[in-house]
């Protein structure tokens, strides 16, 4: 069975798809959270042996043999005893984290990005194309180790716009990373295009109509005052006529 995430399709699309792409965690993802767990129990195993050894040596010689062997036989319950608290947590941590990584799903979709995790509560967030501000991709040393890495989104909402700053989703755990960041940016210049699109489209309809109304309106008020005009000129007509007559009369 291939490491690689299930991704559906295989390609790159250069348009819109028309199905979300869904995309798992590699099997990778577990083995190195498996890995930095039995590193961190095997650094404290040795420092607690390293530890008991010093005191055998500096204090159980200076007080005798017998003090030295009960030193001797504690250390060594303490470092079995503490040897199998580690396996029991490693079981109980191992189980957990398997049902973990296998409910982690990324659903890329032409406007958002879904990303749903959880071990007892589970979670469901909804990323929006037009509230995300960056895309990068990470691979610590520990990732490049397991052939792994992880893509960060961060948000308008997130806690910072810089580079250093926690991102506000990530896609963890993913052997072929730079293709679906690649993948991300572009559906995400897609849906940018898109929505320029629609904006422009949209403003060309209205402006015609604005036009188009104002003409209208300042032709009515040509109307009227034309109108008004030639009222006021028959007004005056009449007077002058008036006013000729008064002076005939006279």
């Amino acid at each position: 069975m291939s490491d690689l995430p299930h991704i559906i399709g295989s390609d790159v699309p250069s348009s819109p798809p028309e199905k979300p792409r869904i995309i798992r965690p590699s099997r990778n993802f577990l083995y190195k959270n498996y890995f930095l767990f039995l590193l961190t129990a095997i650094l404290f195993i040795a420092s607690m042996v390293i530890f008991f050894f010093i005191i055998n040596t500096f204090i159980g010689s200076s007080q005798g043999p017998g003090t030295q062997k009960q030193l001797t036989d504690m250390s060594v319950l303490m470092t079995v005893g503490f040897s199998l608290l580690w396996v029991i947590l490693f079981v109980i941590y191992g189980v957990g984290m398997f049902i973990y990584v296998k409910q982690m799903v990324f659903i890329v979709h032409g406007s958002e990005i879904v990303v749903k995790k959880g071990l007892i509560n589970k979670t469901e967030k909804h990323v929006p194309y037009r509230t995300v501000t960056h895309i990068s991709m990470r691979s610590g040393p520990f990732d490049r180790l397991f052939n792994i890495g992880t893509v960060e989104i961060q948000t308008a909402g997130g806690p910072s716009s810089s580079l250093e700053s926690m991102a506000e989703e990530k896609l963890e755990g993913i052997i072929i990373y730079r293709e679906v960041r690649d993948y991300i940016l572009t559906q995400l210049r897609l849906f940018q295009q898109q929505q320029k699109g629609e904006i422009s489209s949209d403003e060309s309809a209205i402006i015609p109509s604005n036009e188009t109304d104002l003409l209208n309106a300042l032709l009515d008020i040509k109307v009227i005052l034309k109108n008004k005009f030639e009222s006021l000129e028959e007004k005056f007509s009449q007077l002058s006529d008036q006013l000729k007559n008064q002076r005939k009369s006279y």
